[in-house]
């Protein structure tokens, strides 16, 4: 009697187990539509109460920032949509660009087009830092994030606004900061619809074309200056990213060897002006491929004459002896 009882016992625990399942099932997928309208209708508001305002509300204090959005479709190559977040959306710009054209592409590739960049870093299973600092050098400014959207087409207009709102609502690969900077750029391009593909037949040409005001390191040029130190034996290496940084409104006190040869890349922030310097810190990783390390010190002033001090070593040597 108490074998048949609690054979009764398994049998129904077991029946209900699918039930259960189901149950869960259903309460998840709840939960994900109710995650979804909810989403829908905070972009639904924002859009409706207008850019500027909706920008202003996410954007809050962050900082501007350059993100670039390969639109690929099943070709090899594809154009770039390039956006600038401002602070605010009138010193927001968002551009369709090309990708027809040829680029010395760092990292040992030799010249590619420019459209083709992101399929090749991605064929060669890159990892986002890595890309980010390619696009970095290629376009002369710190990128904050490479976000690929994928089309069935090109794409200008209204139409490409939709596909960019559709990736942000139901692509489930990308991260909440992804879908934040997908959110302003929506913004921006709303404010600032692009109707043309943008041809450039010249790197300056191209160069010249994405350029914001003011540029990225302007607000903290003053308060904190930087030094470029050359840790390898390859000339000119602090130089290249000399240049970069200047024409993007940084204020380089010095460029000079190190004095040392170091097997890593490191920035040192001055204690005393850690806080209001850690942006700068955080731009100048963007044009490093790997991820690094910003640490502080208290007598970074004195050695370099200024607050800001990147140390550029063996490993960015490979990356950049070719370009």
């Amino acid at each position: 009697m108490q074998n048949r009882s609690h054979e009764s016992a398994i049998k129904r625990t077991s029946q209900s187990h699918p039930a259960k399942k189901i149950w869960i099932l259903i309460r998840i997928g709840r939960w994900l539509m109710l995650g979804v309208f909810s989403l829908g209708v905070i972009l639904t508001t924002i859009f409706l109460i207008g850019p500027s305002l909706g920008y202003d509300l996410i954007q809050a204090d962050a900082e501007p920032s350059t993100l670039v959005l390969p639109l690929v479709t099943n070709q090899s190559q594809s154009n770039l949509l390039i956006v600038h977040t401002g602070r605010d959306i009138e010193s927001s710009y968002v551009w369709i660009v090309d990708g027809t054209l040829a680029i010395d592409v760092p990292g040992g590739y030799g010249q590619y087009q420019l459209g083709a960049i992101w399929p090749l870093l991605n064929i060669d299973t890159k990892d986002a830092t890595y890309q980010r600092a390619v696009f970095s050098f290629v376009l002369h400014q710190p990128i904050e994030q490479v976000i690929p959207i994928q089309t069935q087409s090109d794409l200008i207009g209204w139409p490409l606004l939709v596909q960019v709102l559709k990736v942000l609502i139901t692509n489930p690969n990308y991260s909440g900061f992804d879908r934040w900077l997908l959110l302003k750029t929506c913004l921006i391009m709303r404010s600032d619809l692009p109707s043309q593909v943008i041809q450039v037949h010249h790197y300056d040409e191209l160069i010249a074309t994405l350029r914001f005001d003011p540029p990225a390191f302007t607000a903290l040029a003053d308060e904190c200056g930087i030094a470029i130190m050359n840790a390898t034996e390859l000339g000119g290496l602090a130089s290249q990213y000399g240049q970069i940084l200047e024409s993007n409104g940084a204020y380089v006190v010095r460029i000079d060897d190190a004095g040392q040869a170091l097997d890593k890349s490191f920035i040192i922030l001055d204690s005393k002006h850690q806080d209001v310097c850690l942006p700068v810190g955080r731009m100048l990783s963007q044009l490093l491929p790997f991820e690094i390390e910003i640490t502080r010190a208290s007598d970074v002033y004195q050695t370099y004459r200024t607050p800001v001090a990147v140390l550029l070593g063996q490993d960015v040597v490979e990356f950049l002896e070719t370009y």
